[in-house]
């Protein structure tokens, strides 16, 4: 595991807590892309593509986003491997959000549909984009 300074861990867990009470009224939408073997710029692209379908349909919403939980697993392990980044994913979908949404390839990839497996399995709701 990588170290973190005292500092900068309490900072980011003021942080989450902080964001945590304001999204407390608001759905949590998990938004589920295939991620390997792309390149970022092209996930980033279909993530803001499927939260702007969203914004039509859904009002008072924020949208959890993979490449922003990337970031956030590659803070706390130092070489991450393909199971820190799925399970931090998993984690973040049963403790804090109401649903999770896919779009038109999810069955291409074995983490979205892992994801959705748990989601299901846990009576999220699952929005088919």
């Amino acid at each position: 595991m990588r170290q973190i300074d005292t500092t900068s861990l309490l900072a980011l867990i003021y942080l989450l807590l902080l964001q945590k009470k304001t999204m407390e009224k608001q759905q949590r939408i998990y938004i589920s892309v295939p991620m390997q073997g792309r390149e970022i710029s092209e996930i980033i692209a279909e993530e803001r593509d499927l939260c702007a379908k969203l914004d039509k349909y859904v009002q008072n919403a924020v949208y959890v986003l993979p490449t922003d939980l990337k970031v956030i697993c590659e803070g706390i392990w130092d070489k991450p491997k393909y199971g820190h980044f799925l399970g931090f994913d998993i984690s973040v979908i049963l403790e804090d959000c109401t649903a999770v949404a896919v779009g038109k390839n999810w069955r291409e990839s074995k983490g979205c549909r892992a994801e959705l497996a748990i989601s299901e399995i846990y009576d999220k709701k699952i929005i088919y984009l």
